[in-house]
């Protein structure tokens, strides 16, 4: 097994040395194939190992597609894991999924949510299916109504309601009964800063305070992480690229400092002059060949190589591209451009270990990695200001966002790849996925979309069999009778 971070590494060699009654959670070496078609597979989900203690709050960040809706899927039972193995409090999934069900609260992507029912009714339903005592029920929807700001919904349609509100709603639905493990997929989506902040309050209370229950969420808002999480880790393709504390991950991988640099613009005179001097009319259009031999005279041939890091980086002008572009705009572009060519020799002379991380028109974001004081760093920019033509500068560590873009953006896809053989070869994969009794289809419920026939949700292809009071559901994706 290879990692590509000693903390992932680290983490997963505990975690596979560890007993299932260790963590709240235990995920070792989850893995998740899809087939897109005849002998093409997509792995949704690359061997990702951690562990979560009670009382814990785990943000699993990723972009989208990079996989932590899948693991969820599989943590709570919607699917079936390629291979691996996953533990909540000790129980086995899936071989004790009815059991290991009995302990989690899930809120999904898509909000559980029947039209015509109200808050107040969707919380009795759910409280009834999760078992809850009838001479408590009350109580403890009142209760949820209250924690989660909703009392004033308690009696309205949930059709009726804004995307926040049901967003709140089906948080609320994933707390009732006091659950010891909660999932959240993106929760706050939709939520206004008030709301969001409210429910930030309860999950703290919950995870931190209460030390009751083992929250597990997905998040694209860096500072709902920072907010409320023990831990984080960063899935990138479906691979765990980092884990750890968000201070440990700003340490290890936000070394150094981020500068931000904004430039002034060129005036109207000096594009003026340089285009008299390079004999140019104003206003005049210039075709692809007269463009690149511009280019080539003041010896910026680089823009010409669409595939160097530095064009990337640089963001030409698509008209450039094109061949089709004013003498203005152009001439603009290249004082602009050799104003930002005199800044990058200033910082890679000054500072050590400097890269360019982002370029957009004047605007320059560097990353300092070398152990210098920030104070040298301001004192350095400030004296040299004005002969670079700075407007506005900013100097800071990096903050868990821009370490999440940096793994976001220098990723590349993997292609689906060609099988000779079928990759799923597991006679328990080719069998009926679950067998599920009436009572046991309640149990289910709370951790599925209510309003489908059979209370299931699974995110392939499926086959329902309903033998009563049996149940089947059989996986497409692994089943020898391919259609």
């Amino acid at each position: 097994m290879i990692y590509s971070d000693k903390d992932v590494e680290e983490e997963a060699k505990r975690v596979e040395n560890s007993t299932s009654s260790e963590y709240s959670v235990k995920v070792n070496k989850l893995r998740k194939v899809y087939k897109l078609g005849f002998r093409k597979t997509k792995t949704a989900v690359h061997h990702v190992s951690f562990g979560i203690k009670n009382g814990d709050c785990f943000a699993l960040l990723g972009a989208n597609g990079a996989g932590k809706t899948t693991t969820f899927k599989m943590l709570s039972g919607d699917i079936l894991q390629t291979a691996g193995t996953a533990h909540i409090n000790g129980f086995e999934i899936p071989e004790e999924l009815n059991k290991a069900q009995l302990d989690i609260g899930y809120c999904p992507q898509n909000d559980p949510l029947l039209e015509n029912l109200t808050a107040r009714e969707h919380l009795e339903l759910y409280a009834a299916l999760r078992g809850v005592n009838p001479k408590q029920r009350k109580k403890i929807v009142e209760q949820q109504l209250q924690e989660m700001n909703l009392s004033k919904y308690a009696n309205v349609l949930a059709g009726s309601y804004s995307g926040g509100t049901r967003r709140k709603l089906s948080v609320a639905i994933a707390m009732i009964g006091n659950p010891s493990i909660v999932f959240l997929d993106e929760p706050s989506t939709g939520m206004d800063p008030e709301a969001r902040r409210f429910m930030w309050d309860v999950i703290t209370r919950i995870s931190k305070e209460r030390k009751k229950s083992t929250v597990i969420l997905t998040t694209h808002s860096m500072d709902e992480a920072e907010a409320l999480s023990t831990k984080v880790g960063i899935m990138v393709e479906g691979r765990l690229k980092c884990l750890g504390t968000v201070q440990h991950i700003k340490n290890k991988y936000g070394g150094g400092y981020e500068v931000e640099i904004k430039l002034n613009l060129v005036s109207k005179a000096q594009i003026t002059e340089a285009a008299h001097d390079l004999g140019l009319t104003m206003g005049a259009e210039l075709n692809k060949t007269q463009i690149e031999n511009l280019l080539k005279q003041v010896g910026m041939t680089r823009v010409l190589k669409e595939d160097s890091e530095e064009s990337k980086k640089s963001g030409i002008p698509p008209e450039i591209k094109q061949g089709k572009i004013s003498v203005d705009f152009l001439m603009e572009w290249i004082l602009n451009e050799k104003n930002g060519q005199k800044l990058k020799g200033f910082f890679e002379k000054h500072f050590e270990g400097t890269a360019l991380i982002e370029q957009i028109s004047t605007f320059y974001r560097f990353r300092i990695s070398s152990n210098i004081s920030i104070g040298t760093v301001f004192g350095t920019i400030e004296e040299n200001k004005t002969n670079l033509g700075i407007t506005q500068y900013s100097v800071r560590q990096s903050s868990i966002e821009q370490i999440f873009n940096m793994f976001a953006t220098n990723s590349q896809p993997e292609p689906s790849k060609k099988h000779p053989q079928k990759i799923l070869t597991n006679p328990k994969d080719l069998e009926p996925q679950y067998s599920i009794n009436e009572t046991q289809l309640l149990a289910i419920s709370p951790l599925t979309t209510p309003n489908t026939a059979a209370l299931i949700s699974l995110e392939q292809p499926t086959i329902i069999e309903v033998v009563s009071p049996i149940i089947q559901v059989k996986d497409l994706e692994n089943s020898p009778d391919e259609r």
